[in-house]
C-alpha cells in the first residue's frame, strides 16, 4: 500500500501543477462558477472513481485510480461493519439499491499559512463534500498530530500512525444512525507542514470519501418491525432525530458557510 500511496501522491502533485484543470473543479459537485469561493487560494481537485475527470480521464492517473478503488473497498467494508452493529445503521444503506454509493478522491494543497494561528483560514481548508466514511492514508512524513472538529465543535487531536488509514465518520453517517454515531466535521488536518526545503506545492492531502450523489435525500435509517436495531430516543413519535433533507442543499451550505464552527446540521434536527 505504501508504494501505491506514494505513486498516487506523485500523480496528484503532477495534476496540481498542470493547467488543464481549474484551481477548484467543484462544478461536478453541483456548484455554479459564481458559487465557488475565490478567496481560498488553495487548490481543491475532486476526482470521481466511478466517472471521468476531464479529457482522458484516469488514463494518465492509474495509481491514483487504483488508490481510490482500494480505499473505496475499505470504506464500504466499514459501512458494512457499522450496519451489522446492534446500535449501528439499522440496515446496510448500500444494499438493495436503497442508496447509491459514490466515491470521491479529494485532493487539497496547502499554502504556508496553515502554520500560522489563523484559525478561520485553516478551518476553511477542511470543507468538503458531505460524506459517510472518510479515509486518509497516513504518509510517513507526517509527524505532528492532526486536528479535527468533533460533533459539538470541540477540537480533537489525533496522533498520526505512519502507513495506516485514518477512518472518520461524517455527517451522513450521523444522520443515517439517527444520532447514535457522532461525526467528525469535515476532514482532519495536520497542525503543521513537514519541512522538506520545498514550497507548499509538496504539501498535499489525499482523502477518499465514500458518499452519495448530490440529488440524494438524507434521512435516518429507522428499524422495521421485528428488527433488533436500536431506534434511539427522540421527542417525535417516530423516533427521528433528524428531518429528511436534500444533500445538494446541505452541501451548498457547507461550502458557503462563513462561520466554520457553526453546526449546519442543527436546522435539520428534530
Amino acid at each position: 500500500m505504501l508504494t501505491l500511496a506514494t505513486s498516487a501522491l506523485a500523480e496528484s502533485q503532477s495534476l496540481l501543477r498542470s493547467h488543464w484543470l481549474p484551481a477548484n473543479n467543484l462544478l461536478s459537485l453541483g456548484f455554479n462558477p459564481e458559487d465557488l469561493d475565490h478567496d481560498d487560494q488553495d487548490r481543491i481537485l475532486m476526482l470521481d472513481t466511478g466517472g471521468r475527470v476531464d479529457g482522458d480521464g484516469f488514463a494518465s492517473l492509474p495509481a491514483l485510480l487504483e488508490f481510490g478503488k482500494c480505499l473505496e473497498k475499505v470504506g464500504l467494508g466499514v459501512v458494512d461493519i457499522l450496519s451489522s452493529m446492534k446500535e449501528g445503521f439499522c440496515k446496510n444503506p448500500f444494499e438493495k439499491r436503497s442508496y447509491t454509493p459514490r466515491c470521491l478522491i479529494w485532493i487539497s494543497s496547502y499554502d504556508i499559512d496553515i502554520n500560522t494561528d489563523k484559525t478561520g483560514s485553516q478551518m476553511r481548508k477542511t470543507k468538503c463534500y458531505p460524506y459517510v466514511v472518510g479515509l486518509q492514508y497516513e504518509m510517513n512524513w507526517w509527524k505532528q498530530p492532526y486536528l479535527a472538529t468533533g460533533d459539538s465543535g470541540e477540537r480533537i487531536s489525533i496522533a498520526p500512525v505512519a502507513d495506516s488509514i485514518l477512518v472518520t465518520l461524517g455527517d451522513i453517517a450521523q444522520v443515517w444512525s439517527n444520532g447514535r454515531f457522532k461525526r467528525v466535521r469535515s476532514r482532519p488536518q495536520p497542525t503543521s507542514l513537514p519541512f522538506d526545503g520545498c514550497d507548499g506545492t509538496g504539501c498535499i492531502s489525499l482523502t477518499v470519501l465514500v458518499t452519495v450523489p448530490l440529488d440524494t435525500v438524507i434521512s435516518p435509517l429507522l428499524p422495521s418491525a421485528g428488527e433488533g436495531c436500536v431506534a434511539g430516543d427522540a421527542d417525535e413519535d417516530d423516533g427521528r432525530r433528524f428531518h429528511a433533507f436534500y444533500l445538494e442543499e446541505y452541501a451548498w451550505r457547507i461550502y458557503h458557510e462563513r462561520l466554520p464552527l457553526k453546526d449546519l446540521l442543527l436546522r435539520y434536527r428534530s
